[in-house]
């Protein structure tokens, strides 16, 4: 299980600069030395065109070298990080030289010659500018280097972080489940069996760290298991009111988002009041978001509290924030007259094809 994730840890120690952003990144870090080797020379009437060559060439450069690692990047595939590195920074020197050799091919024929350049011998100017070119291309290779490192890094935080929110993840309702399943076994052992197969999927999710999202059916599927399970010990004090758009449906959202937003409604709200009680889930595409709406009544007045309300909430938020980033997915709280609602508001994403567990809402 180890190797396609050291494979993969290779693979990024190179750029893909078969894609724009690195390529922008790439040229802006040109631009900025071009600038520097300009003022390095110091100020002139012909500093403008001393910048311009010096732009255009390492621009060139940046834009040859770029392509070729493009390229080389599907050949070190596998390899040793130091020989990745190093067979980067040799190609990355290779073309410099044929970038110099041909620069000093187009400034020998320049009219009038810029400031000494074109007086310069030959090997001595290949010389400097290989020398300079390799200096560099060892620093940008470096920096990028470091750069796909810490991002690897971050991205290996934030799967151990929601690996460990994901095994937190232990209803409270454990207990209560297996008496009622052991009330059950002799009265109605179909029942009973049922609540078993029930339990079994909420704790098979519970324990899933391959699946971070999966189709919004699916989840309310789970969200029915448990409330299966708890009607067998609540009996008519829990009522379950749905308003469910089926078009948001093969939308994808994280695994056991809802599902604990449901049992905070029983745990909180239906156990607490004296009367029946009715708890009201709406699911719904609104304004291009997917938006779950958990609604239950507040507890009677006296009525004891529960602890750890917020363990569960709390939960929900940072795996959010790791799945979606921060500020893209919103899990707000409130009061609504004499309920309590939590509402989840989700990007919509489309699901992966056969990213299903096969349920029906």
């Amino acid at each position: 299980m180890n190797a396609p994730a050291v494979d993969a840890a290779r693979d990024d120690l190179i750029p893909d600069f078969c894609r724009w952003r690195p390529l922008l990144l790439l040229a802006l870090i040109m631009e900025l030395l071009a600038v520097v080797l300009t003022l390095a020379a110091g100020l002139g009437t012909d500093v403008m065109d001393r910048f311009v060559l010096t732009s255009l060439y390492l621009q060139w450069s940046g834009i040859c070298s770029g392509a070729v690692l493009c390229l080389a990047r599907q050949k070190l595939r596998g390899q040793r990080p130091a020989t990745t590195f190093f067979i980067a920074w040799f190609l990355l020197v290779a073309v410099n030289v044929v970038i110099s050799a041909g620069g000093y091919e187009v400034l020998l024929r320049l009219r009038p010659p810029v400031d000494g350049m074109p007086h310069e011998p030959r090997l001595s100017f290949l010389f400097r500018h290989i020398a300079i070119g390799a200096a560099v291309s060892l620093l940008v290779l470096r920096y990028f280097w470091l750069q796909q490192q810490w991002r690897r890094q971050v991205l290996a935080e934030g799967e151990l972080r929601y690996q460990a929110l994901q095994a937190r993840i232990r209803p409270h309702f454990l207990f209560n489940s297996l008496n009622s399943i052991a009330a059950l076994v002799g009265l109605r052992p179909s029942d009973a069996e049922g609540l078993i197969e029930d339990m079994a999927e909420l704790l098979r999710a519970g324990l899933d760290a391959r699946s971070r999202l999966v189709p919004l059916r699916d989840e309310l599927d789970l969200v029915r298991a448990y409330l299966r399970i708890e009607q067998a010990r609540l009996g008519e004090r829990l009522r379950v009111e749905w308003r469910i758009d089926e078009a948001v449906l093969p939308l994808e959202v994280p695994l056991l988002s809802v599902q604990p937003l449901v049992e905070n409604a029983v745990y909180h709200g239906i156990e607490r009041i004296a009367a029946p009680g009715v708890i009201e889930v709406d699911v719904a595409l609104r304004e291009g978001r997917v938006e779950v709406e958990v609604k239950n009544p507040r507890a009677d007045p006296g009525a004891a509290p529960h602890q750890g309300q917020r363990i569960a909430i709390d939960n929900i938020a940072q795996r959010l924030a790791l799945i979606y980033g921060e500020g893209k997915a919103r899990l707000e709280l409130g009061e609504h007259e004499d309920h309590y609602v939590a509402r989840l508001s989700l990007p919509p994403v489309q699901p992966a094809p056969g990213n299903s567990r096969g349920g029906q809402a």
